[in-house]
């Protein structure tokens, strides 16, 4: 099981990485219009990224995560799941409805008036539903603040992982150690009528060989 969450965890690394790299290409080498393209890859592998950074949270405090990509609902379900009160889990639940809203760069999506509940918008150039389309004058609009704002959240996404899955990783170790003492519980309760009767019965037989008369009282 380890090794699931640790795969969950670097793969959520790997794009978030590959998010900066993008950011840092374009302070670079972005001029006059040129590598706008590489905006709508940095925000779908940041979108991506903060789906596989809910879902390995999920993986690692019960085993298990949503089948969905609907980062508002991933970011519920894993706040209802921690019951450590935490700042970094707060932030990150911010910073998911904020990309799962648009909330960035809100004037470049003004008339966008949906929810990417499939996570999916940046990845294809419509979506499933068909509510939108990703123009390149979207893209275009994005300047050098935006790509700030974007650049912070992924720093600031980076030390949420640092800090909140040691968090969550203490949670499923103690909801294991519990688990185990119930089990443990469980089975000696089911177990002790039959040791019980093992036990007479071997006191009968030991009785009877030594032809002792079994007392009842």
């Amino acid at each position: 099981m380890e090794t699931l969450r640790y795969s969950w965890f670097w793969l959520a690394k790997g794009y978030l990485s590959l998010s900066r790299q993008g950011v840092i290409k374009l302070g670079k080498e972005r001029k006059d219009g040129e590598l706008d393209f590489i905006i709508a890859a940095i925000l779908f592998n940041l979108k991506h990224a903060i789906e596989l950074i809910l879902k390995s949270g999920m993986v690692t405090k019960t085993e298990s995560f949503d089948k969905n990509h609907n980062l508002d609902l991933l970011s519920n379900r894993l706040r209802k799941e921690t019951k450590t009160k935490s700042k970094h889990l707060n932030s990150l639940v911010k910073i998911s409805k904020k990309y799962h809203n648009f909330n960035f760069s809100k004037r470049k999506f003004k008339k966008a008036n949906f929810f990417d509940i499939e996570n999916e918008v940046f990845r294809y150039p419509i979506s499933s539903n068909k509510k939108y389309i990703l123009s390149s004058e979207v893209i275009k609009r994005f300047d050098r603040g935006d790509i700030l704002e974007i650049s912070r959240d992924i720093d600031q996404l980076d030390k949420i992982m640092s800090k909140l899955y040691p968090i969550l990783r203490r949670e499923a170790g103690a909801n294991s150690s519990l688990r185990e003492r119930h089990m443990t519980s469980a089975v000696a309760s089911l177990l002790a009528p039959r040791i019980s009767k093992r036990k007479i019965s071997a006191i009968v037989r030991e009785r009877n060989r030594n032809g002792q008369p079994i007392s009842r009282g």
